[in-house]
């Protein structure tokens, strides 16, 4: 499905699936996407601030540019996803995996991954200060001049 340049504000689009689908540039801001499929879909400079990502799988997606302020992507899978120079300050990935992303350059202040899986992650020049990664599993990162991570002890 290609949506290059959609504007889907407060769109409802539980469940949907669009796998290799092509939505650069397109605009989801606050739009509801639970349980969506997105593996290998291209998001490139997609704005999605305060959209709701539960469980969505974005495995393979290239996340290139996107902006995902205050996004909620709590048990996503971004297993393998391409995030480099993504934005997603204050956003919420509790429980989310990103094993094996790439999120070179991305910025994630304040970002919150507790219990997030960040195995053989690369986060080369990402910026992560503040973020907040309790409990989470770093084993294998790759991180040579990322930003101060707050590496917060699960309670």
């Amino acid at each position: 499905m290609a949506l290059a340049g959609a504007a889907l504000a407060e769109a409802a689009l539980p469940d949907a699936a669009l796998p290799g689908g092509a939505l650069p540039g397109a605009t989801l801001a606050d739009a509801a996407l639970p349980g969506m499929a997105l593996a290998g879909a291209a998001l490139a400079e997609a704005a999605l601030p305060g959209s709701a990502l539960p469980g969505a799988t974005l495995a393979g997606a290239t996340l290139a540019g996107a902006a995902l302020p205050d996004a909620a992507l709590a048990g996503a899978a971004l297993a393998d996803a391409a995030l480099p120079d993504s934005a997603l300050p204050g956003s919420a990935l509790p429980g989310a995996t990103l094993a094996d992303a790439a999120l070179p350059d991305s910025a994630l202040p304040g970002a919150a991954l507790p219990g997030g899986a960040l195995p053989g992650t690369a986060l080369a020049g990402a910026a992560l200060p503040e973020a907040a990664l309790a409990g989470g599993a770093l084993a294998g990162a790759v991180g040579a001049g990322a930003g101060q991570v707050q590496v917060v002890a699960a309670s």
